[in-house]
C-alpha cells in the first residue's frame, strides 16, 4: 500500500520523507482523516508520530483558511500532549517538516526554560500545539493560551503519561476543550490502566494494536555477560576498539550516568550524560553534539528511552537493566528507526541472567548470549585493580569497613579504563588528564 491511496495529498506525502506508509501509519491514517477517536498501540520507532501528524496536517490545510484567521491568535487547533520536553521537540520538528512552507504555525511548550519566549511565540499566533502538562497549565492560568478552539486532541506515549502520574492532568485538559473535537491515544504499550483511561477520553473509539511487546525487526538484539565490576572496561574498550562513532548507552538511574561519564571521559572517549538533573540547555546541547558526531557517547537515563529520534542511530547499550520489560524495548526502540537496521547490546552481570529471561519472555524470543573474552566473571582482576585497592585500603586505614559494591565498581571501572586504553589505543595514564579536557565538549 502506498501513501496516495491513504487519502493524503502529493504535496504533503513529498514532505514527509516517507517512501511507503508503516503498518501503524497505514491502519491509523484513514480513521483519523474519517474523524474517528482511535486508540493506537504500536511499538516504538515505527512511525507513530507521522500516524497521526500527517493526517491532522492534510485536516488543517483542506479546512477554510478564513476560518482560521478569525479565531484567536492564542488558541490552537490542534494540541498534542507528551510526557517529557525532548518528545515534545521532537513531535513539533515532525510537523514543520510535514508542513513545509504552508501557513500553519507550529509551538512547543515545556517546563525547564524560560517562559517568557514561549509566551511571545504563541501571541503571534499558533495552529498547532505541543504541551507538556505542567507548563500548559502555567501558560493557561496565565491567560497567554486558551484550548477553547481545539478542534483535535492527541496524547502521545500514553503509557508514559500514566508512569510519571499525568493522569490527572489529561483529564483536566480534557475539560476545558469543546464539546465537539476528536481525540487520539498512541502508546507503545496496552495496559489495562491504559484501557481505563481511554475510556474516560475518547468516544467510541477503533483500537489499532500491532504487538508492541515485540522488539522491531530491524534491530539485531545481543547480550554479553561479564564481570559486573568490569563494564565500564569493557565499554571504553569496545567503543575504541571498533572505533565507534555514536553509542548511546542507557542506566538505571543518574548516580551511574555520571558514573559511567566519568570512567569513559577517562578514557578519553568524547561523550555527555543525559539525565534529569541536567538544566534544559545542557541536556540540548549534549544531543545536539552527540546527532553531529562531536562526541561519540551519550549516557543517558530512561529520561532518552523515549522521545529521542536520532537519525540511522547504530547502537544502544543497556549498561544495566531496566526495571521493567517495556522500559528495555523502549530503550532499544532508539535505534532501529524508520526503516533503518540497529544493533541493540545488553551488557548482562551473573545477577541480572534471570530478569534478563523475563525480558525475552515478554518479547517471545530468546537472545544470543555471549562471553566477554577476558572478562569473565570470577575471572582473576588484571593488576591494576589489586593496586588501586591497595592504595584505597593505605588511604582510608586498617579500620576502614569494607566498601560495598557499587563502590568497588566505581574504583575497578577507573582501574578498568586504564588497561582499556592500552587495548583500544586511547590515551596512556600519564596524559589521561589532558586527554579528558580536550577529548570532550560540555
Amino acid at each position: 500500500m502506498s501513501f496516495s491511496t491513504l487519502g493524503l495529498s502529493p504535496e504533503l506525502i513529498s514532505h514527509s520523507g516517507y517512501s511507503e506508509p508503516t503498518p501503524v501509519q497505514r491502519e491509523a491514517i484513514p480513521l483519523l482523516l474519517k474523524g474517528r477517536d482511535l486508540l493506537a498501540c504500536a511499538q516504538t520507532g515505527t512511525g507513530k508520530t507521522g500516524a497521526f501528524a500527517l493526517p491532522l496536517v492534510e485536516k488543517l490545510l483542506q479546512s477554510d483558511p478564513s476560518g482560521r484567521d478569525s479565531k484567536q491568535a492564542n488558541a490552537p487547533t490542534v494540541l498534542v500532549l507528551t510526557p517529557t520536553r525532548e518528545l515534545a521537540i521532537q513531535v513539533g520538528e515532525a510537523f514543520k517538516l510535514f508542513i513545509g512552507d504552508k501557513p500553519l504555525n507550529v509551538a512547543m511548550v515545556f517546563g525547564g526554560v524560560n517562559i517568557s519566549p514561549q509566551r511571545k511565540l504563541l501571541a503571534q499566533g499558533v495552529d498547532i500545539l505541543i504541551a507538556t502538562p505542567g507548563r500548559l497549565f502555567d501558560l493557561m492560568y496565565q491567560e497567554y493560551v486558551s484550548l477553547s478552539q481545539v478542534e483535535y486532541l492527541v496524547i502521545d506515549e500514553a503509557d508514559r503519561m500514566l508512569d510519571m502520574g499525568f493522569v490527572k492532568d489529561i483529564q483536566r485538559v480534557k475539560r476545558n476543550l469543546p464539546l465537539e473535537h476528536q481525540s487520539a491515544m498512541f502508546s507503545a504499550t496496552l495496559t489495562p490502566e491504559i484501557g481505563v483511561l481511554a475510556k474516560t477520553m475518547l468516544a467510541e473509539p477503533v483500537q489499532v494494536n500491532l504487538e508492541a511487546n515485540k522488539a522491531n525487526q530491524q534491530i539485531t538484539q545481543r547480550g554479553v555477560l561479564l564481570d559486573p565490576r568490569r563494564k565500564s572496561e569493557y565499554l571504553a574498550e569496545m567503543i575504541g576498539k571498533q572505533n565507534l562513532k555514536q553509542v548511546l548507552v542507557f542506566t538505571g538511574s543518574k548516580q551511574l550516568a555520571d558514573q559511567v561519564l566519568r570512567e569513559l571521559q577517562l578514557d578519553g572517549i568524547a561523550c555527555a550524560v543525559l539525565h534529569g538533573d541536567r538544566t534544559q540547555a545542557r541536556r540540548s546541547q549534549a544531543l545536539e553534539d552527540f546527532k553531529s558526531g562531536a562526541i561519540r557517547a551519550l549516557v543517558a537515563t530512561d529520561v532518552a528511552a523515549r522521545g529521542l529520534d536520532i537519525a540511522a542511530l547504530p547502537l544502544v547499550v543497556n549498561f544495566d537493566l531496566p526495571m521493567n520489560p517495556e522500559d528495555y524495548l523502549h530503550r532499544i526502540g532508539r535505534t532501529g528507526r524508520a526503516g533503518h537496521s540497529g544493533e541493540a547490546l545488553t551488557l548482562l552481570s551473573p545477577s541480572e541472567r534471570l530478569a534478563f529471561k523475563a525480558i525475552e519472555s515478554h518479547m517471545g524470543e530468546k537472545l544470543n548470549i555471549t562471553h566477554a573474552e577476558g572478562y569473565e566473571p570470577g575471572a582473576p582482576l588484571p593488576a591494576r585493580y589489586e593496586m588501586m585497592d591497595s592504595k584505597h585500603s593505605a588511604h582510608t586505614g586498617s579500620g576502614h569497613k569494607k566498601r560495598h559494591n557499587g563502590d568497588k565498581h566505581r574504583a575497578s571501572g577507573r582501574g578498568a579504563s586504564q588497561r582499556g586504553s592500552q587495548k583500544s589505543g586511547a590515551k596512556s595514564s600519564s596524559n589521561r588528564k589532558s586527554g579528558q579536557q580536550s577529548g570532550w565538549k560540555r
